[in-house]
């Protein structure tokens, strides 16, 4: 197994990083999303968030994304939000 610097990975976490971004940005752009947004009063900068809250409560990356670039299932997500469930009970729905 290849023994990576502290460099490397600092490097490969920055590509990541980079790389999600700009795939949130590409997301927040798609008119059927902004509409969603708007319709619960939020702008296409808080997908991050709702990103990073997903990852953070046990969901992983590609149903976050799926959640995020789907209009049925973000409209789900902020649905269930507003209705006041918790950020680890919206996870937990989408994972079963």
């Amino acid at each position: 197994m290849k023994k990576y610097s502290d460099s490397e990975i600092v490097n490969e976490f920055l590509n990541k990083a980079s790389e999600k971004e700009a795939y949130l940005q590409d997301i927040s752009s798609s008119p059927k999303i902004q509409k969603i947004l708007e319709s619960f009063g939020k702008n296409p900068e808080e997908l991050e968030d709702m990103y990073w809250k997903l990852m953070a409560c046990g969901v992983d990356d590609r149903v976050a994304k799926k959640i995020i670039k789907k209009p049925k299932l973000l409209k789900k997500y902020l649905q269930m939000k507003s209705d006041g469930i918790s950020d680890l009970e919206v996870a937990h729905r989408f994972i079963k």
